[in-house]
C-alpha cells in the first residue's frame, strides 16, 4: 500500500483521509463517504481505530461492514492498525505508512473523535495509526512545503463533553494549535440517554465543511462553471484588456469568480442593481448584463437559461442543454458543454423566470450579431418581475440550484484570461477563470468577497483575512478578546435599548452575545493580531458574527443585515476606538482574576509549605556563588515566598485601572453619537455580565490614545517574571548533581533526563519556567513600544499589546501551574548532603571573629584551606583557641539568628 500511496500523491485529486474513532457516531461514517461520492476528483483513504471498527461489523444497514466501504468509487482505502503493524515485519528501506499518509493528505478529518481519542492527540501520544498520522502531521508547512489542517468533529456524552478536562484540550486545539479546527458538537438526545450538547456536528454539515475546506464544488456548480467560463471565454478573450468582475447571489448560497493571483476586483448586483447603474449612468451602452441559471437536472444532463441585457434592454434568452465535458481543451474559448446547442430564442414574454438562487453579472462589452431590442421600459419592467417574481419561482420550484454570472466593464486593466483551472474543481478545463463552489459561500449587496456558508462573519471580516495574511499558529486574536467583545456588544444593547433600539433587536443581540462571550462561536473569529492598529476588523468580525447570529435568531436571511445591522445596531453609541480599548481592559482584568493570581497565589502557598517543612535543615549560604554563613532551608523558601507576596500585591495594584474603560469616547474621546449617561450605564453593565466592576474612564482622551494601565500591568509581570526566573534558577542549581553538583534538593522524577545517559534527571520545569520568563520580558518590551505609539488621539499599536499582555498572563499561569504541580509539591532536601556541605565549608570560622579576632580568623581558614583541614583542626594547630572553646562557639545553629542582648 505504501508504492500505491507514493503514486497516489501526483494523480492531480484532492486527497481526504477520513477518520472514525471509538464513538457510536462512526455509524455516520458511511454517509459522509456517500454523500462524498459523487466527486470525480476526490480521492478518500479511510482510518479507523479498533475501537471504531465495532461500529461497522454489518449489524445493519445502518452499520455496514468495513470493507464495504471500498465499494464507494472514490474510497481507495480502508486502513487499521494492522496496515502499518502487522502481521508482516517491517524491513529497512521500507515505507513508514503514518508518513505516506501524512503526505498524501490534503486534508486529515477525525469524524467522530472521542474523549479517549481526543485525550491521546493531546498529550502526543502515538499508540496507534490515526495518533500516529497526527503525531506526524506537519504542523509548520515547512517539512512537506504547505499548510495543512486537521478538522475533528468531537462525539462522546454530554458529562464528557461538559467535563473540565475537555474543555481544556479543546482549547488546546483551538488556541495553541492552530492547525486544528474543531467542528463544535451539537445538542440533541444521545443513544446513551443523555440530553444536551456532546454529540457529533450533523455529518451533512460535516460534508459541506468537507467540500469547503477543499474546494471541491459539486457536479451541478461544474455544470454551471462551465456554462459561466464559456461565456467569459468567448465574450473575453477577443477584448484582452478588460476589467473583469465575477460575484454570484442567493437566498442561502453564493459564489463568484474568484482568482486571487490577478488583479480583480469584485461587486454584487441584483437585475433591478444592474438596471439602476445603467440608469445613472454607471454603465455604457457597451456593456451587456448576463444572468445564468439553473432550471433542471436530469439523469446528468445540465439546462441553463442565460438572459443577455444590454444598455438596459433585454436582448436574448437562450436556453443551454448538455452534458459536463472533462476533456482537456487548448482553445480557451471552445465550448466546455458537450454539446451546448441554442435550443430557442425566447421572446420578452417567454422569458423563464429565475429562482431565489441565480446569480447575477454583468458581462464583457459585446452584443452578439443578430440580437434583437426591445424598449427600455419594456426591458426594465423584465428585469423587475425577473426579480419580483424570484420568490414564487423559488416556492413552486422548491429548488436551491445553484447559478453563476460574470461582469466585465469598460477596458481599463490589462488581464490574460488564459488562466489555469483549479484541479481540484474542474479537472482538464486548464485556460479559464476558476469558480468557487456554489454551495460552499455566500456574499453581500456590496461586496463579492466569498464567505463561507457556514460562518457567521461577513464581508469586513472576509476581506480582512485576505489583506492580512500573516497568519501563524498563536497568531489570532486571543479568546479572552473575543468573549470581552461578547460581554461589552451584550451590554451595550442593554443600555441602548434605554435610547430608542427596537426591543426586539436589542434581545437577539444579547442572545448573540452572550454566545460569543460563552466562546461557542470562537470559530468565527478567524482573524489575526497583525491588522489595523485600532483593532477595527475584529470589532468589525464582532458586529458581523453578532448580526448575522442574531438574524438568524430572528428568522432572517445571514448576510441580509436585516432586521440586524453590524453598524447600525450592534456598533450603535460606539466606535471601535473606544471598543476594542474596552475589550482590552475586559479581557485583561479577567484573565489575570481568573488565571493569573490565582495560580500566583497557589504557587506562594506551596512554597510557604516548604518553607515550613524546610524550617530545621541547616545549610551552608552562598553569595557570590562563594561559600558564606549557615541559614536555613526554610528561610532560602521564605524568601521566594516574600518575592511571589510583593508580586502578587504589584499584580493587584494594576486592576484599579484596568477596571477604567473607554466605552462612551467613541471616535476621539468626545462621546460623539452617543447619549450622557451611556458610558457610566455601559459599564454598570459590563460588570453585571463580566462579574467584577469596571467603571468609566474620567478622561476618555487618554483611555483612547495611551495605554499605560496596559504597559503597567506588562511592567508588573515583567517584575513577577524577573522573580519566578531567580526561583527557577536558584532550584536548578541547588538540585544540580546528583554527585558533582550541589545536589542539596531532590528533584521529582517526572521524566528521564537523557536519551544516552541512563539515570539522568534534569529540572525540566524550572528550565520550561525560565523560557516562559524570557518570553514575558520580550513581550513586555514589545508591549512596552507599543505604548509609546499613541499619536494624537489615537494608540494605534492595541492589539498587539494586548496580545502580548494576554499572552504574558496565559504562559506565566500555566507555567506556574505546571511548576508547582509537577516541581514544587515533590521537591525534597537532600539532608545527608547538605550537612556535609555545611562542616566541609571555611565559612563557619566567621563565628570565631568575636572571640579571636577577624585576622586570627582569616589565618585559620586560609591555613585549612590551603592544608585540605577541618577548621578545628586548623584552630588547634595555629593554637588559636582549645577543642572545647571551639566546639562552644562553632554551632551552626547558632549562626542562623540573631544574638540576644545580654
Amino acid at each position: 500500500m505504501p508504492d500505491s500511496l507514493t503514486a497516489a500523491r501526483t494523480d492531480g485529486k484532492a486527497h481526504l483521509l477520513l477518520a472514525a474513532s471509538g464513538s457510536v457516531a462512526t455509524i455516520k461514517l458511511p454517509d459522509i463517504v456517500r454523500a462524498l461520492s459523487h466527486h470525480p476528483n476526490l480521492s478518500i483513504r479511510i482510518i479507523l481505530t479498533s475501537s471504531a471498527k465495532r461500529f461497522l461489523a454489518g449489524q445493519s444497514q445502518e452499520q455496514p461492514t468495513v470493507s464495504s466501504l471500498l465499494e464507494f468509487p472514490n474510497v481507495d482505502a480502508v486502513y487499521d492498525d494492522d496496515s502499518e503493524w502487522g502481521p508482516e515485519p517491517w524491513r529497512r528501506g521500507a515505507e513508514i505508512l503514518h508518513i505516506e499518509l501524512r503526505r498524501w493528505a490534503d486534508l486529515l478529518v477525525i469524524a467522530p473523535l472521542s474523549a479517549n481519542t481526543l485525550a491521546k492527540v493531546v498529550a502526543g501520544m502515538a499508540d496507534n495509526l490515526l495518533t500516529s498520522v497526527v503525531r506526524a502531521w506537519d504542523t509548520t508547512g515547512k517539512i512537506d512545503g504547505v499548510h495543512k489542517k486537521i478538522l475533528v468533529a468531537p462525539a462522546m456524552n454530554t458529562a464528557m463533553w461538559q467535563h473540565p478536562v475537555t474543555g481544556q484540550q479543546v482549547r488546546v486545539l483551538q488556541e495553541d494549535w492552530r492547525w486544528f479546527e474543531v467542528l463544535p458538537p451539537q445538542e440533541k438526545t444521545l443513544m446513551c440517554g443523555d440530553t444536551g450538547s456532546g454529540a457529533m456536528m450533523e455529518w451533512t454539515q460535516i460534508v459541506r465543511i468537507i467540500e469547503e475546506r477543499l474546494e471541491l464544488g459539486n457536479a451541478e456548480a461544474n455544470g454551471v462553471a462551465a456554462v459561466a467560463n464559456n461565456l467569459f471565454c468567448q465574450l473575453s478573450c477577443d477584448s484582452p484588456k478588460t476589467n473583469i468582475f465575477g460575484f454570484g447571489y442567493s437566498d442561502t448560497v453564493a459564489t463568484g469568480i474568484l482568482d486571487h493571483s490577478s488583479d480583480l476586483d469584485y461587486k454584487a448586483a441584483s437585475p433591478i442593481d444592474i438596471l439602476a447603474w445603467f440608469e445613472l449612468g454607471l454603465l455604457s451602452s457597451s456593456h451587456s448584463c448576463f444572468c445564468i441559471w439553473q432550471r433542471e437536472s436530469v439523469a446528468g444532463a445540465f439546462c441553463y437559461n442565460t438572459v443577455q441585457v444590454s444598455s438596459g434592454l433585454l436582448v436574448r434568452a437562450y436556453c443551454h442543454f448538455g452534458y459536463p465535458d472533462t476533456r482537456r481543451r487548448e482553445d480557451p474559448a471552445a465550448t466546455f458543454l458537450s454539446p451546448i446547442p441554442q435550443l430557442r430564442l425566447f421572446s420578452l414574454s417567454e422569458a423563464p423566470l429565475p429562482s431565489e438562487s441565480c446569480a447575477r453579472g454583468i458581462a464583457s462589452p459585446r452584443t452578439p450579431a443578430g440580437s434583437s431590442t426591445m424598449s427600455a421600459s419594456s426591458s426594465r419592467a423584465a428585469v423587475r418581475s425577473m426579480a419580483s417574481l424570484s420568490h414564487a419561482a423559488s416556492a413552486a420550484s422548491k429548488s436551491s440550484s445553484p447559478a453563476a454570472a460574470l461582469l466585465a466593464v469598460s477596458p481599463t486593466l490589462s488581464l490574460n484570461c488564459r488562466r489555469s483551472f483549479n484541479r481540484r474543481q474542474f479537472q482538464g478545463l486548464s485556460q479559464v477563470a476558476r469558480l468557487q463552489s456554489l454551495q460552499s459561500s455566500r456574499t453581500f449587496a456590496t461586496t463579492a468577497k466569498m464567505v463561507p456558508a457556514d460562518k457567521y462573519w461577513g464581508a469586513q471580516t472576509q476581506r480582512s483575512l485576505g489583506n492580512f495574511k500573516i497568519n501563524q499558529p498563536g497568531d489570532r486574536m486571543p479568546a479572552p478578546i473575543v468573549k470581552a467583545f461578547g460581554i461589552l456588544k451584550g451590554a451595550a444593547a442593554t443600555v441602548n435599548m434605554r435610547y430608542g433600539l427596537d426591543p426586539k433587536i436589542g434581545e437577539a443581540i444579547k442572545q448573540a452575545a452572550a454566545e460569543v462571550a460563552s466562546l461557542k462561536l470562537i470559530d468565527h473569529f478567524p482573524l489575526v493580531v497583525w491588522q489595523t492598529g485600532s483593532g477595527t476588523q475584529s470589532n468589525m468580525n464582532a458586529n458581523e458574527v453578532i448580526s448575522n447570529r442574531a438574524i438568524e435568531i430572528l428568522g432572517g436571511k445571514m448576510g441580509s443585515k436585516k432586521p440586524v445591522h453590524p453598524n447600525d445596531h450592534v456598533n450603535m453609541s460606539a466606535s471601535s476606538n473606544d471598543s476594542f480599548p474596552t475589550v482590552m481592559h475586559i479581557a485583561a482584568v479577567l484573565e489575570i482574576e481568573g488565571s493569573l493570581l490565582p495560580s500566583l497565589k497557589s504557587l506562594r502557598n506551596a512554597l510557604q509549605e516548604k518553607v515550613v517543612q524546610f524550617e530545621k535543615i541547616i545549610k551552608i549560604g552562598r553569595t557570590h556563588l562563594q561559600d558564606a554563613t549557615p541559614l536555613t532551608l526554610g528561610q532560602e523558601f521564605s524568601g521566594y515566598v516574600a518575592q511571589l507576596d510583593r508580586n502578587i500585591e504589584r499584580v493587584q495594584n494594576t486592576l484599579p485601572h484596568l477596571r477604567l474603560i473607554a466605552q462612551g469616547g467613541t471616535a476621539v474621546g468626545t462621546g460623539l453619537n452617543t447619549f450622557k449617561g451611556f458610558d457610566e450605564q455601559v459599564a454598570e453593565e459590563i460588570s453585571k455580565l463580566a462579574g467584577t466592576e469596571f467603571k468609566t474612564a474620567p478622561n476618555k482622551f487618554e483611555a483612547l490614545a495611551a495605554h499605560d494601565a496596559i504597559v503597567e500591568a506588562s511592567g508588573a509581570l515583567n517584575t513577577l517574571a524577573g522573580s519566578l526566573f531567580k526561583i527557577a534558577q536558584d532550584i536548578r542549581y541547588l538540585g544540580s548533581g546528583p554527585r558533582c553538583g550541589l545536589g542539596e534538593l531532590l528533584l521529582p522524577e517526572n521524566e528521564p533526563g537523557s536519551s544516552i545517559m541512563p539515570g539522568k534527571v534534569n529540572p525540566t520545569q524550572c528550565e520550561s519556567l525560565t523560557m516562559v520568563c524570557a518570553q514575558v520580558m520580550g513581550n513586555h518590551v514589545a508591549t512596552t513600544i507599543g505604548g509609546m505609539n499613541g499619536q494624537f488621539e489615537l494608540n494605534v499599536f492595541k492589539p498587539v499589546m494586548i496580545r502580548n499582555l494576554l499572552h504574558s498572563i496565559r504562559i506565566l499561569s500555566d507555567g506556574m501551574a505546571s511548576f508547582e504541580k509537577n516541581l514544587v509539591h515533590g521537591l525534597q532536601a537532600d539532608e545527608k548532603r547538605i550537612s556535609s556541605l555545611l562542616h566541609e565549608s571555611l565559612m563557619l570560622v566567621t563565628c570565631l571573629n568575636p572571640v579571636i579576632g577577624y585576622d586570627m580568623a582569616s589565618k585559620v581558614a586560609k591555613n585549612a584551606h590551603k592544608k585540605g583541614t577541618t577548621l578545628k583542626e586548623s584552630a588547634m594547630e595555629l593554637k588559636a583557641l582549645s577543642e572545647e572553646d571551639f566546639d562552644k562557639y562553632v554551632r551552626p545553629e547558632l549562626m542562623i539568628s540573631p544574638k540576644e542582648k545580654k
